[in-house]
Order: structure tokens, then C-alpha cells, then sequence
């Protein structure tokens, strides 16, 4: 460091020069740290000074990036301290690609009465004392921000002919349900995604797949294990209905194949998608009825109260009421679900509730999707129209907005059919494959049938009662 916290003096023989060195990283190439660095060490050795500190970091020093480069920023607060007789970095683009950035750098060392600015690599030396090596370090920092330019238009040009061609962008993880050349399916993968997809319609949970994918050992493709929001975003991305995302959520048809078909992809995204969906976080569900049972007594909700007497557990639905819990009703949870669970299958099963439900022979969102396949298409082709001029700008944002409006509206009718799309995929061996189903698939039936069960009260000490169980059906 410089001592005394006082800038060297020009030809001050009495002590070392002490110098800061900056090397910087970025993500469009060039030499890299360690080579920057010794480049910068030749040069000071060569002159006979002392490094004091070097900087290091790997950032854009794009004018556009979000990215704070917060080595280059304490570099400044060095100076500004005067820490440091000059300044060595490897070329003009590595301290800044920005004019705005190269003023800033040069008052900032002009105020701390630092003028010697080095360039490793060309050694080139400014002074910047004399205005004719700050005009020059200018005409550099401006010939770096205008190839920066360049380079973004033609990365901005490329990934716009990309899209409209439906091809991949490379870059990132591999998705997942295709192969490694992001083009061909993976059938075993593709068929864990259709199998998800239909469960989400059926009513199941992403948490239950999760967990009943983690515990098969099922992995992402980073190895990971999957979480809600990895399987959420995997379903609902438009690559696996054979779509590319394009100018801020346009699809383009794309030339790799979709795993899952226009219909079920929209169904699971108004599913996923919609606002009022609740996300549960925790632990998992571990009973059957607890969101429906009410004490009859005083109108409480019921949870699940676990004692243990005698070396025995005793697991009940108990009222959770002001009389404290299992104090105003309580039954055996193991009876209760029983007697529950009987009661929907035979409903499921008989003649009376196809009747009574109305149930759908198909999935009742169907004729929903197909005005929003229509509608999606007119939306596509708005932007064909406004390139070959055949609606003004102001048509085309005033139709797309419209548009847009029309499709949001389908989605919420559809998210609001989804206890009658449960009821269609309920199997006709409902009985047989009841044991199977998992947890959130029985709750999600359960729901779409029954609005609540009430237990009402019976004489202590007696045989469970089922007649005192009482459900209010919905279908």
C-alpha cells in the first residue's frame, strides 16, 4: 500500500511504486484470469514496483448487465483512498466497455491524484494528467462499447432466427423427457412426464409424485432430487407440447416432437397455473378425511389426536373446540374411514349416481380447449399479419391484448372445472383400484363428491355407531 495513505509523487525515488492490478473474466472469452494476471506481473516487475493488491472476478462489464462487478467497484473505493501510485489491467475492454464507465474511472483517479494507468498485453501506458492520453483512453473505451454492440446484435439476431425456426437455443441442463441432443425423446422419461400429467388432472399432488418418484429413485437430469417446483416447471414448459417460447411468450411450433398433447398440456398448466390452487407446504397429507369432518355438536372442524394407554396407540378423529380436543366428540379414525370410504364406492359404483352426477363420459373441458386451440392460433397469426403490413402497429397491439384477454378468460373456466374433471377420470373398477391410488388422488375424489361429513354424538362406552356418521353429498 502507499504510505501514509499519500499518492506517490512523479520520479519519488524515496519508496516503491505500489501498484493495483484488475483482471477480469467474461463470458465472452478472452485470456484467462491467471494468464491476465501474469501479463500484468511482467509488466510491473519489468518497471521495478511492487503489486499491492489484484482484483479478480469473472463479470460482464456490459453496460447492460444486472451483475454489480463489486471487484471493479472496491478497485474505485481503493483509489479514491489513494491505496494505490497506478493501475495495470490486461486490455482497455477489461476495466470497462462503457464511456460512461471510463469517465467515472478516469475522475475517480484524476481526484485521487493517480494518472498511471497501464495496458497489459499491448503495453500501452496512459498518463492521465495529459487530456491527449484521456481522450485516447476514451476513443479505446468507446471502441470496445460499440464491438460489445456488435456482438449482442448478432446474438440477439441469432436467437431470433432460432425461435422462428422452432429450433433449441442449446445451453443449460438437458430437459428432461429428451435426450442428450435435446431433439429426441427419452420414451422412459417421456412416459413419467405423461404419467404425472395425468395424474395432475386426476387430482393428485406434485408433492405425492415427487415423493413417490424420489423413493424409486427417479432423478432430475442434474442427479438432484425432483422437488414441486422442478416438476411443475417441467409440465408446464411449452417444449414438451412441441413449442418454443418466443418474444416475451409467443409459441412457435417447434421441430422436436411433444411429449404431451395440446389438450392434456393445457389442462395442466390452468391446473398449475391457477391462482387460487394452494400450495401446500410441510409435510405431506398423512389422513383421508380430515379437510371434510365436522363436529355435529358444536360445528368444529376434526383433527387427528394419537394417545397411547396401557402400551396401545389409539388413533381418533377428535373436535378441536373450545372444550379441548376429544372433549366434545371423538370417534376411531380406523371405523370412521372405513365406513366412509364404503359408502363412496357403492355411490361411485351404482346406476343412481351416474344419474344423479351427471358425469361426464369425457373430460367436460374438452370443447374449453378447443376454443382456446382456435384462439391461440388467431393470436399466432397477428404477428404474420403486422410483418406483412397487413394491420398497423396500434391494430396489432389493441388485437393481441384481446386476444389475450379471450384466452385468460378460457383458463379460469377451465381451473374451475376441475372437480368435473376429477369425476371423469374416476376408473369404473373405482373398487379395484382403490387401494392403490395414492393419498391426494382419494382426497381429490373425495372433494369432488362430498362437501362435508358430520359426527354426531353417541353414548360413551357404545360399539361404533355408523349411523351417526352423516355425509353431505355434492354429486
Amino acid at each position: 500500500m502507499a504510505s501514509n495513505g499519500e499518492p506517490a509523487a512523479e520520479g519519488d525515488a524515496t519508496r516503491a511504486v505500489v501498484v493495483a492490478i484488475y483482471c477480469r473474466l467474461s463470458k465472452f472469452g478472452g485470456r484467462g484470469l491467471g494468464g491476465q494476471e501474469q501479463d500484468c506481473r511482467q509488466i510491473v516487475a519489468a518497471r521495478g514496483w511492487t503489486v499491492g493488491e489484484v482484483f479478480q472476478e469473472t463479470a460482464s462489464a456490459s453496460p447492460y448487465s444486472k451483475k454489480a462487478r463489486k471487484e471493479w467497484l472496491r478497485l474505485l473505493d481503493a483509489i479514491q483512498h489513494h491505496e494505490f501510485d497506478a493501475v495495470v489491467v490486461w486490455l482497455e475492454d477489461r476495466s470497462n466497455r462503457s464511456v460512461v464507465e471510463a469517465a467515472e474511472f478516469v475522475k475517480v483517479c484524476q481526484e485521487a491524484g493517480m494518472h498511471r494507468v497501464i495496458i497489459a498485453g499491448n503495453d500501452t501506458e496512459y498518463d492521465f494528467s495529459d487530456p491527449e492520453d484521456v481522450a485516447r483512453f476514451y476513443g479505446e473505451s468507446a471502441r470496445a462499447q460499440a464491438e460489445l454492440a456488435r456482438i449482442q446484435k448478432r446474438i440477439l439476431r441469432s436467437m431470433r432466427q432460432l425461435a422462428e425456426e422452432g429450433r433449441d437455443k442449446g445451453g443449460g441442463y438437458r430437459p428432461f423427457g429428451y435426450k442428450s441432443d435435446r431433439m429426441s425423446v427419452d420414451e422412459s422419461e417421456a412416459a413419467l412426464l405423461q404419467e404425472a400429467a395425468r395424474r395432475v388432472l386426476a387430482g393428485d399432488s406434485l408433492r405425492g409424485i415427487c415423493v413417490e418418484w424420489n423413493k424409486k429413485g427417479i432423478r432430475t437430469t442434474t442427479g438432484k432430487k425432483w422437488q414441486n417446483r422442478v416438476l411443475r416447471r417441467a409440465l408446464i414448459s411449452p417444449r414438451v407440447a412441441g413449442y418454443r417460447e418466443h418474444n416475451g411468450g409467443t409459441l412457435v411450433a417447434a421441430v422436436w416432437p411433444a411429449i404431451l398433447d395440446q389438450r392434456t398440456w393445457e389442462g395442466v398448466k390452468a391446473i398449475l397455473e391457477d391462482p387460487a390452487r394452494v400450495n401446500n407446504r410441510g409435510a405431506p397429507p398423512r389422513y383421508l378425511l380430515t379437510p371434510l369432518l365436522r363436529c355435529a355438536k358444536c360445528g368444529g372442524d376434526m383433527c387427528v389426536m394419537r394417545r397411547v394407554q396401557r402400551g396401545h396407540e389409539y388413533v381418533s378423529y377428535a373436535c378441536s373446540n373450545r372444550y379441548g380436543i376429544g372433549r366434545c366428540i371423538e370417534r376411531n379414525l380406523r371405523d370412521v374411514d372405513h365406513e366412509v370410504t364404503e359408502r363412496l364406492l357403492y355411490r361411485l359404483e351404482s346406476t343412481a349416481f351416474e344419474q344423479a352426477a351427471d358425469r361426464p363420459a369425457d373430460d367436460p373441458t374438452r370443447e374449453l380447449y378447443e376454443q382456446l386451440a382456435t384462439e391461440q392460433g388467431i393470436y399466432d397469426r397477428l404477428e404474420d399479419k403486422l410483418a406483412r403490413e397487413l394491420i398497423s402497429e396500434t391494430a396489432f397491439r389493441r388485437h393481441r391484448a384481446e386476444s389475450e384477454e379471450r384466452m385468460d378468460a378460457l383458463r379460469r373456466k377451465i381451473a374451475k372445472l376441475t372437480d368435473d374433471r376429477v369425476l371423469a377420470q374416476i376408473p369404473r373398477n373405482i373398487r379395484e383400484v382403490w387401494p392403490g391410488l395414492s393419498l391426494d388422488r382419494k382426497r381429490a375424489i373425495l372433494a369432488a363428491v362430498i362437501r362435508r361429513i358430520e359426527i354426531h354424538p353417541q353414548g360413551k362406552g357404545q360399539r361404533f355407531d355408523p349411523e351417526r356418521i352423516k355425509v353431505m353429498w355434492i354429486a
